[in-house]
């Protein structure tokens, strides 16, 4: 009998004959149960079974059927990858799966310090900066700073997880481990937009920055709103032309794309009024042209990119709650 790594190696003769009604164990538990139980105190601990040896050349039969034709989710932009516009005192929520990784991705002025789940055993979170010793470590090989992996070997179960971050900010997320047989693509790929997190950074860069946002864009701060207005679009595959902010002074609308200005191809303002859209008196401003500026607005702006488009509605104040974010969706804007 010889050793080769974690694999013995008998003739198919011997196996036989040594274990003929014993099946190796599978990797995973019925669909449906969880191999790794609750943390209920030592004597579950120690109730729980060390995990199987793992042979490759053993088909699994646990592969995820929903990515074969990937479709977004609800709630992602692209298959397997969710946006989430976060404020305090929100809660996001991350759905994975088993034998999958999921990358959260914060800001990038953000500096993630501590990334803590509920269940320690059945989930792990990883912050590869923090493994690499430190910023300074990290940034010399270039891990970024903003980054966590999260994954599981638990199906149909959920926790909590907690990412704090150097500038004191506290996200909240409830992690779904879905079953084997989930019919969605996972999320691998969570990208985190907070609406506090680079804002002093912003600032300093527009006021360094020369050009013509102070001279010929005057406004009076104390007069924002960033309730008044909010998007809406028909199904999530328009979400990433959503702002990141919405503000407004009484006169003009400030349409914010902030970093991600450079990477979408800019929409046009329609003012529109009685159904009928028309060209709004609008202007790309401030640094890299990331924010556009509606002047004199309607009580609905559609922003157009192309066949993409959707609405920008002013909140009354006695129609319904505005929604958490800034984008939300009406599947009614699709119907006829």
């Amino acid at each position: 009998m010889e050793y080769r790594g974690f694999s013995r190696r008998v003739s198919s003769r011997l196996l036989v004959e040594l274990a003929p009604s014993c099946p190796a164990p599978p990797l995973y538990a019925t669909q449906g149960a969880t191999p790794v139980a609750r943390s209920t105190g030592a004597a579950a601990a120690a109730a729980v079974p060390p995990p199987p040896e793992l042979n490759p050349y053993t088909p699994l039969g646990d592969t995820h059927d929903a990515w074969r034709q990937p479709v977004a989710a609800p709630g992602q932009v692209a298959p397997g990858v969710r946006l989430l516009r976060m404020r305090d005192n929100m809660v996001g929520v991350i759905h994975t799966r088993a034998f999958k990784q999921t990358l959260i991705r914060l800001s990038p002025c953000e500096e993630i310090t501590l990334a803590s789940v509920g269940e320690s055993r059945g989930f792990t979170a990883t912050v590869e900066a923090i493994k690499a010793g430190g910023a300074a470590q990290a940034k010399a090989r270039g891990i970024p700073l903003n980054e966590a992996e999260l994954s599981t070997i638990v199906a149909g179960s959920d926790t909590s997880l907690h990412i704090r971050t150097r500038s004191g900010r506290l996200y909240a997320f409830q992690v779904f481990a879905e079953t084997l047989d989930y019919d969605k693509v996972s999320d691998l790929s969570v990208i985190v937009e907070h609406d506090a997190a680079c804002q002093a950074e912003a600032v300093v860069t527009s006021a360094a920055a020369p050009g013509d946002f102070v001279r010929r864009i005057p406004f009076d701060a104390a007069k924002m709103r960033f309730d008044a207005y909010r998007a809406f679009g028909a199904d999530p595959s328009v979400a990433w032309l959503a702002p990141d902010h919405l503000a407004f002074d009484g006169l003009w609308l400030f349409i914010d794309y902030g970093r991600r200005a450079d990477q979408i191809a800019k929409p046009i303002a329609l003012n529109v009024v009685e159904g009928v859209p028309s060209p709004a008196q609008q202007e790309w401003i401030g640094p890299d042209s990331a924010m556009l500026v509606v002047k004199s607005p309607a009580d609905t702006v559609m922003l157009q990119s192309g066949g993409t488009w959707l609405c920008v509605r002013r909140v009354t104040p006695d129609g319904p709650p505005p929604p958490l974010s800034v984008f939300a969706i009406d599947p009614a804007l699709g119907k006829p």
